[in-house]
């Protein structure tokens, strides 16, 4: 539990748009965007989605051409 709790704190410090308590609908709406806006290099939204430091990561992913770190699809996600 305290692990579970500690991971979705980190994850609210490094998705700025994510809350825990919708985990579930947030989290794949948060990812399906980033992973559409590095397709498409869209920076905006990949600024929007991210902290700063993981959206320098990403951003030196893009530029280097290198493949997605986002998955297309989340088949399931639960909370323990």
């Amino acid at each position: 539990m305290i692990q579970s709790f500690f991971a979705a704190r980190n994850i609210e410090n490094e998705f700025i748009d994510f809350k825990s308590y919708n985990l579930d609908r947030q989290f794949r709406e948060i990812y399906t965007d980033l992973f559409v806006a590095y397709k498409r290099s869209d920076k905006v939204i990949l600024q929007r989605s991210q902290s700063e430091g993981m959206n320098q990561y990403t951003l030196a992913l893009l530029k280097a051409n290198k493949p997605s770190p986002f998955l297309k699809d989340i088949i399931s996600l639960t909370s323990v």
